[in-house]
This record gives C-alpha cells, sequence and structure tokens, in this order.
C-alpha cells in the first residue's frame, strides 16, 4: 500500500505562507516539529483531514530547502511524502535501482527514507512508514484534533511539473513501483486514496495540490500560494 500523506512548500519566511494557507482552508495552527532543526530549518504543519500541509524555511545558511527556493525562483513546492506498509522491502528495491538515500530514520514511532532528488526528479521524495497506518508521527500527538476542520478532507492529487513530464513520471513509477495510468489526460500515479498528476512546465516541481472537498461545504476560488496551485475537487 502507498499513499500520498504528507506535503511541503519551501518558502524564505514560514509564518506569512502559514497565515496564507491557514485563511484558504479555514484550519487551526498545528504542530511545530522540532526535529526539521537538524537540518536547519523551521516548520509548521497543518492538519488537512487526514493528511498534512507543512511549511518549512531556513534558519541558517546553506540548506538543502534554501538551495532549492534559489533554484526554483522563490518560495516553491518541495517535498511529497508517501506512506506505505513495507519499507523494508522498498529500501531494497531503492538500492537495486541505484536510487541514493539522504536520510533515514529507524525509530519506533516512524522509519523513513528521504530519496535524493537527482535520483527521482521533480520534488525531494520521502518514504515513511508509522506503527499504525492510521498514525502520522511527524504531525504531532495530538492532530487528530484537527482532522474535522476546514473545508477539505484531504489530498486528492499532487502536481509535478516538468518539461519533459512523460519521463519525470516514467521515474517516478519505477522508483514507487506503481504503473502509470492517465488522468485529465496527464500521466497519472493512481496511490490509495489519491494520485500523482505530471504536466509540463518550464521547471520541475511540486506545482499543485487538489484537495478533496467535504459534503456540505464549498470551496474557495483556486489560488496560488508559495508557487503552488490549490484547488478544490469534488471527493473521489
Amino acid at each position: 500500500m502507498l499513499r500520498l500523506r504528507q506535503l511541503a512548500l519551501a518558502a524564505a519566511q514560514r509564518d506569512p505562507v502559514i497565515d496564507e494557507l491557514r485563511a484558504f482552508l479555514a484550519v487551526p495552527l498545528g504542530y511545530i516539529d522540532p526535529g526539521v532543526g537538524a537540518f536547519g530549518l523551521e516548520n509548521r504543519l497543518l492538519v488537512v483531514g487526514d493528511d498534512h500541509l507543512e511549511v518549512v524555511s531556513p534558519v541558517e545558511e546553506n540548506t538543502t530547502a534554501g538551495r532549492w527556493i534559489d533554484r526554483q525562483g522563490g518560495d516553491a513546492g518541495y517535498m511529497v511524502i508517501f506512506q506505505c506498509d513495507n519499507l523494508a522491502a522498498r529500501r531494497a528495491h531503492f538500492a537495486d535501482l541505484g536510487v541514493r538515500t539522504v536520510w533515514t530514520s529507524d525509530r519506533p514511532e516512524a522509519i523513513a527514507s528521504h530519496l535524493h532528488p537527482k535520483d527521482v526528479g521533480g520534488a525531494i521524495v520521502s518514504i515513511d512508514q508509522m506503527p499504525s497506518w492510521d498514525g502520522w508521527h511527524w504531525a504531532g500527538p495530538s492532530w487528530t484534533e484537527q482532522r474535522d476542520a476546514g473545508w477539505a478532507a484531504g489530498f486528492a492529487a499532487a502536481r509535478l511539473a516538468s518539461p519533459t513530464p512523460e519521463a519525470l513520471a516514467a521515474r517516478w513509477s519505477a522508483v514507487l513501483e506503481t504503473p502509470l495510468t492517465e488522468h485529465e489526460d496527464l500521466p497519472c500515479l493512481a496511490l490509495d486514496g489519491n494520485r500523482i498528476l505530471f504536466e509540463a512546465g518550464p521547471m520541475e516541481a511540486l506545482v499543485g495540490i487538489d484537495l478533496k472537498v467535504r459534503a456540505g461545504h464549498d470551496a474557495p476560488a483556486p489560488t496560488t500560494i508559495a508557487g503552488v496551485r490549490f484547488q478544490g475537487v469534488a471527493e473521489s
């Protein structure tokens, strides 16, 4: 099993982007993960149904996120984080493909592998496994108290851009061991409850997030925040 569980934006200043996202999503402030300090960053998470939206900002010089912002020419989509139920097998697959790992966690509460962006493309990809399929350690101990807030029930899709979207899609398909399909006439990876879409763009980046609209709620008009397009879509 594999599902999209957390998406991260890299921003020069965290709080203004969080304020924009909260106004759009109508959700309360979420968790600050002190662990990202090891990467020279500060962060804040927002709970989006059962999924999680993160903003990270550099607080030190020469961070990966800071270099990403510079390459993208400003705030931009940064990480795509998946949850799986078999990370040991996936790690063996990454090794077989020659995909490098830039960071790992093997704690009882969360095991994870961050993959080298040059070996995958489009974003920093993390594959994570929790003790429970419903759990998500990175969002703190009480995130479930916020899961019913706002109009969005979770991620419907993440949209990745590339000058060669078909090639990027094929690479992600191989790395994630997920067959390519098509959705909206775009290359698509269908996951457990959501999907990844690949579209044409001048640079490789996470450029769009589609959000499932809860029954009985209306989504605001689509908007762009930190270089990423947000829109509500009918839950499917």
